[in-house]
Order: structure tokens, then sequence, then C-alpha cells
């Protein structure tokens, strides 16, 4: 595990190998440009992902699966100024976008369908659940919330 966050300055892009976030395992990445996800990113145990963009943050149409699936392919923590993009659902097997955990953006982009396979009226092309787990195992540095008190004369 990394105590420290990544910074970039430059745009960001995942490799297509799945990353998997294990027990202990803490990333935080503050990127100054674009975020573009090529590849599954999931957490097991109390591993920590997230994602904090001032561009867009774009997923890529290989991040899905089949559109009958329930298992999340992306992960963690997904924060931007920006929109959050899904992507075109293009790739065979991969129509569908299982997220799981807290997305937040200026606007959010929903690109992907199931007219390939037929499924539009059955499923939902993007399925986004709330994880509250990653509460929990955030950073301590996450959770702190700075107050300034100051006294005003009456």
């Amino acid at each position: 595990a990394r105590t420290e966050p990544y910074r970039t300055y430059q745009n960001l892009s995942t490799s297509t190998t799945p990353w998997v976030i294990g027990t202990g395992e803490s990333y935080v990445f503050f990127v100054e440009k674009d975020v573009t996800i090529n590849g599954n990113i999931t957490i097991t145990g109390t591993g920590f992902i997230a994602f904090i963009a001032r561009g867009n943050i774009k997923i890529a149409p290989t991040v899905g699966g089949a559109h009958t699936t329930t298992t999340p392919v992306l992960e963690g923590i997904y924060i931007t100024d920006s929109s959050f993009t899904t992507g075109l659902s293009s790739v065979a097997g991969k129509e569908r976008l299982n997220a799981k955990g807290m997305f937040i953006a200026n606007s959010f982009v929903m690109e992907r369908n199931l007219d390939s396979v037929n499924q539009n009226p059955r499923y939902a092309a993007e399925y986004f659940e709330y994880n509250p787990r990653l509460l929990v195992t955030m950073p301590e540095e996450m959770k702190a919330v700075p107050y300034t008190w100051q006294e005003v004369a009456p």
C-alpha cells in the first residue's frame, strides 16, 4: 500500500489489465486533466481506490460485462469537476457497466445501450450501486473535515 497519493498534471489512463485492489492496499489519484479507465477495477476485502480529477472521467467500452451480469467491474470513489462518461457499448459481451462505489460529477453522460443484444426493455445498460464501506476504508486524511471557528464581536 502507498501512504502518499499519486498526483499528475497530465491525462491519466489505466491499463487494460484488470486492477484488483486487495486488503491493506490504498490508492488515491489526484489528476489535473482527464482520467480514462481502460480495464476493470475491483476491490477485495478492505482495499481502497479513488480518482479525483479536474477533467473528465471516461470509461472505455472494454470495461463492462454481459447484459445479465450483476458483478461490479468498476469499484471505488470517482470524483470529477467535469463529466463522468460511461463509454459506448460497442464491445460484445461488455455491453453493461456495473459500478459499485461513490460517483460524483458535474454531469453524467450515459452512452451505453443494449440494442446489440436486444435487451434495452429488460436490463439497465448502466447500473450504479452505492458502497458505504468505502467511508470506513478510506485513508484517515480523507475523513478529516477542516473547520475554522472565529468569534465575531457583538
